[in-house]
């Protein structure tokens, strides 16, 4: 009980003697914590003898207060398993019930017995190989014959319980206690707390080299049920995620759980008999309907319930955007959207976020003119682009959502202006409703009939005499549309404002040839772009164009095609052999006698293979090989075999028009 004294009181050089004496000079702290010592000795004490003083030595009455052991001692400790510790002059012994010693004074102090065992300090420093050690008194335990049963050894003690005793020893860390089993040997590794977690287990702690904590579970007797983990786990609700210290190197607390030399802190699975039966990953992250994205060897890759890899480590980053959905960083500016299970759903971008209940809001940036360009678009869950690119897409609103641009003009004196258009796309299609603007406001006073709202507003409101219905903006035809008579009339073609843009065409002159001897003359058209209030927003300058189309049109310079956007500005040289228009940011594009398909950004991402390619709508594209047409999605992926005669019609997201032979049209559903 002693040890337990000066072991809370931090200092085991100053031990507190129980001398009547000394009692008044005991601080209230060292008062306290001997009177938790009486308290906690009573059982299995014998009860008939009570220690006492007279004249300032000690000895035992009985119940009735008479002398029974005459007072003789400088201190006493009560009885326990029918020994009482008594000092004689200043060594310690014990006695019996009739005053006889048992075991004679011969110790610097002595605890009490229990279990049939009492820890014993030695008189005398035992010697030592160093100056320090010819200083210390050692702990070593006795049987209630007086024989050293477990040799001096000990820097403290504590009494055996169930045949454990917890005892310190120099060398070790402050604090630091292990087990010992009545023999004296080491039953458990040292550790620094403990607490009870089972009838049958005990949670231990211990402090690394640099000052973290770690724990194990060890058996009541002291045997290893786990290894030392940074991690303060509990044993239970099975498998338990466990963590090893980033550096087990030169570590004071050794582990056997990881079988290497790792700089980086690693987890495992650990089961109900204490072992890891997963491999050391980085990072497991949290489920989501059954899978996980997990880190190992600095790689991303995606886990089942049974922590087998599904998607083998290869990406930078998994990401979790909304439950069931990843995303999966390649490198620094590529990302692909992944599901639960791993599967890749659209080509790759910048980055993804959530945007609503039905789509993903999907990234990338090029650099432009010396300035990063982000550019945005909308995918659906499957993955699927939904609307063209553009710099911003704002929330949807009764079907529809703003998008924005920015139009870059470079002046006279060199100096940049960066002025913002903004459109509407719908979001059935992704199709663009109007043409681009530079205010995202129509002023409207209602004492002039001027509503003050948004385009949108203005185009849907069903209260205000200037509603604009949804077909008016499909299906405007204009023909010999007039803009300035002196310079003649603007040839039309096109058929109608697609994405708020239209194709004109103008005659600057004629092209004389000469093919064969033979002399001909032919007009020299050169085509550009008006927008819904006839304005020329894209000079006449190309001879070949085609409508806009998914924010883009297609252009030719030279026989060779390639594609701007709404403002004029080229994304994609003319540089190819043939292209068709754009339709989910995708292009069919010929080489070499085959068609595949490009992006905004000119990367193949449907390779050449197709005899014949029709551009994306709705998220799919018909494609022939040979005689018959099939369809693809925008990862290539076939949706509908190559069965067909005529080239199949996209109706929506998840209906295609086809003509079966010998049926007609049908509307096959995906």
């Amino acid at each position: 009980m002693r040890l337990f004294l000066f072991s809370l009181l931090g200092n085991d050089k100053d031990i507190p003697y129980y001398r009547g004496q000394d009692l008044m000079q005991l601080s209230s702290k060292h008062i306290l914590l001997f009177l938790f010592w009486i308290v906690s000795s009573i059982t299995g004490l014998t009860q008939d003898y009570q220690p006492k003083e007279e004249n300032g030595k000690w000895g035992f009455v009985n119940s009735k207060n008479e002398w029974v052991i005459k007072p003789k001692y400088i201190a006493v400790n009560k009885f326990s398993e029918g020994l009482a510790a008594v000092q004689k002059g200043i060594k310690w012994g014990f006695i019996n019930t009739n005053g006889d010693y048992v075991v004679k004074p011969v110790y610097g102090y002595v605890n009490d017995f229990n279990e049939g065992k009492a820890a014993v300090l030695s008189f005398k420093p035992l010697e030592g190989t160093t100056k320090e050690d010819k200083l210390k008194h050692k702990w070593g335990f006795i049987n209630k014959l007086g024989e050293m049963i477990i040799p001096f050894s000990f820097r403290n003690t504590f009494p055996f319980e169930n045949d454990i005793a917890l005892v310190a020893n120099w060398g070790q860390q402050d604090k630091e206690l292990y087990m010992i089993n009545p023999q004296g040997k080491a039953v458990s590794p040292p550790f620094v707390a403990k607490e009870t977690y089972t009838e049958n287990l005990l949670k231990i702690k211990n402090i690394r080299i640099n000052g973290d904590s770690t724990y194990k579970y060890i058996s009541k007797t002291g045997e290893s049920k786990t290894q030392w983990y940074i991690n303060n786990f509990e044993y239970k609700d099975f498998p338990v995620k466990v963590y090893l210290p980033s550096d087990l190197r030169n570590d004071t607390i050794p582990t056997n759980a990881f079988k290497g030399d790792s700089k980086e802190r690693l987890c495992a699975m650990m089961d109900k008999r204490g072992g890891v039966f997963t491999i050391w990953f980085n990072k497991i992250n949290v489920f989501s309907k059954g899978y996980a994205p997990a880190q190992f060897n600095r790689s991303w890759g995606i886990i089942d319930t049974n922590y087998k890899w599904i998607v083998t480590p290869r990406y930078n980053d998994i990401e979790l955007i909304e439950e069931g959905f990843y995303q999966a960083t390649i490198d620094l500016n590529r990302s692909v959207l992944l599901d639960e299970q791993g599967n890749v759903l659209s080509e790759e971008v910048g980055a993804i976020e959530s945007f609503n209940d039905q789509f993903f809001l999907m990234s990338y940036s090029n650099k432009f003119g010396g300035k990063i360009i982000t550019s945005r678009a909308l995918f659906d869950k499957k993955g699927k682009q939904r609307t063209g690119w553009y710099q911003n897409i704002n929330s949807f609103y009764n079907g529809f959502t703003r998008i924005e641009e920015q139009k870059t003009t470079r002046f006279s004196n060199d100096s940049i202006g960066t002025y913002n258009w903004y459109n509407y796309a719908v979001d059935s299609t992704g199709d663009v409703m109007c043409f681009w603007r530079a205010e995202n406001k129509i002023e409207w006073d209602k004492s002039f009939r001027i509503f003050k709202d948004s385009i949108l507003n203005f185009l849907y409101a069903p209260d205000i005499d200037y509603h604009l219905t949804k077909e008016y903006f499909n299906k405007v035809f204009i023909k010999d549309f007039i803009i300035d008579v002196k310079k003649g009339n603007i040839l039309f073609q096109g058929g109608n404002y697609n994405d708020g843009m239209a194709l004109v065409s103008r005659k600057i002159g004629v092209i004389k040839k000469t093919i064969h001897g033979l002399e001909f003359t032919m007009d020299d058209i050169r085509y550009g772009y008006i927008n819904w209030l006839g304005k020329l927003v894209i000079p006449y300058k190309y001879k070949e164009a085609s409508s806009f189309s998914d924010g883009k049109a297609i252009i030719a310079d030279n026989n060779k095609y390639g594609a701007i956007d709404f403002t004029g500005r080229i994304i994609i040289k003319p540089q190819h052999q043939l292209m068709g228009n754009f339709g989910n940011n995708l292009a069919p594009v010929f080489k070499d006698s085959t068609w595949g398909y490009i992006n905004a950004s000119n990367r193949l991402i449907i390779p050449y293979e197709y005899d014949e390619a029709r551009p994306f709508k709705f998220g799919y594209a018909s494609v022939k090989k040979g005689k018959e047409w099939g369809v693809v999605d925008l990862s290539g992926k076939v949706v509908l075999a190559f069965n067909y005669r005529k080239a199949p019609i996209p109706k929506s997201t998840n209906q295609i028009e086809v003509l079966e032979k010998g049926v007609g049209y049908v509307i096959v559903d995906l």
